[in-house]
């Protein structure tokens, strides 16, 4: 009898410093100033702005977003136009203002002439790429056309550009060089709002990213989030780039076992050895930043890396 009340005794001091622990690490996780949810629709509240990083596969698509407004930059391969087609339904965004299309290879554009077939937008941002360079796909033809046909407004980028959408300010640094290396013809785009601030680099590699390093020196290019080069390539690892951002968090935009390799074993080790956190779309899905302009959320729609 004895033996049972001490087991039961027992039992209460384990359940206690379990409910101490939950309470602790409840604390812990809300004062935090980024966290980490599940939900695959985060509800976005008046005032607030979303950068939506969404998961296309192998390929680049991030949804800016405001009310029911959005600025789309990039749209991953032509099959995943129902998947950004539908996103937008979901959070409510009836409305693109901007879309940039940072450089013509059909893993960032290939669904962008869908997405403007349907939804439409006032104005469009391409790289300036000169005449013996220009792209003559049928997929960049065609999201020439559909611009033509739902007059949209296009400017191609040989200097840098600055709009603003509900408050957030958006820079497009066009590229400096010429080069028939599409990657290196990327923009690169960054957001500011309030003290909130994203760098978006496209495919740039080193090549491009040290020229507009050097075209821009008076540039700020510090950013709490950054969104890798080239899918978390070792070619876009930029360390001088990475200092000068002083982030925290990197997303990178990849697909599940691509052939590729990426994100580089080099790149994760990086951001390893440096305490960044970071987020996969092959691992997270859509990873959703929600700000205020002075704090964020990040939500993923699934997983948490660890």
């Amino acid at each position: 009898m004895a033996e049972k009340r001490k087991r039961k005794r027992k039992n209460k001091i384990n359940s206690l410093i379990y409910v101490i622990i939950a309470v602790a690490a409840l604390v812990i996780g809300l004062s935090r100033l980024d966290f980490l949810q599940n939900d695959s629709s985060p509800e976005l509240e008046n005032g607030n702005v979303a950068v939506h990083f969404v998961d296309v596969g192998q390929g680049s698509c991030t949804v800016v977003q405001s009310g029911n407004e959005g600025v789309l930059i990039d749209a991953g391969e032509r099959e995943n136009a129902a998947k950004v087609l539908s996103f937008l339904e979901e959070n409510g965004i009836t409305k693109l203002r901007y879309v940039i299309a940072t450089h013509p290879h059909s893993d960032h554009i290939g669904a962008m002439a869908a997405v403007l077939e349907r939804v439409g937008a006032d104005e469009i941002f391409l790289p300036d790429i000169a005449d013996k360079y220009a792209p003559t796909s049928k997929m960049y033809l065609n999201l020439l056309s559909t611009v033509d046909s739902k007059n949209i407004k296009a400017e191609f980028l040989s200097e840098n550009r600055t709009v603003d959408f509900n408050g957030v300010k958006i820079t497009v640094l066009a590229p400096v060089q010429q080069t028939n290396s599409y990657n290196n013809m990327s923009l690169i785009t960054k957001l500011e709002f309030g003290d909130m601030t994203a760098l978006l680099l496209g495919d740039a590699e080193n090549k491009e990213i040290n020229s507009v390093l050097k075209a821009n020196q008076s540039f700020d290019f510090s950013a709490h989030i950054i969104l890798l080069g080239h899918h978390g390539s070792n070619t876009s690892l930029n360390k001088k780039l990475m200092s000068l951002t002083k982030s925290d968090t990197a997303v990178i935009s990849c697909g599940a076992d691509n052939p590729y390799g990426h994100p580089s074993s080099e790149v994760v080790d990086y951001l390893n050895k440096n305490g960044l956190t970071y987020y996969r779309t092959d691992e997270n899905g859509d990873i959703s930043l929600i700000t205020d302009g002075e704090k964020y959320n990040i939500i993923t729609e699934k997983g948490q890396n660890s």
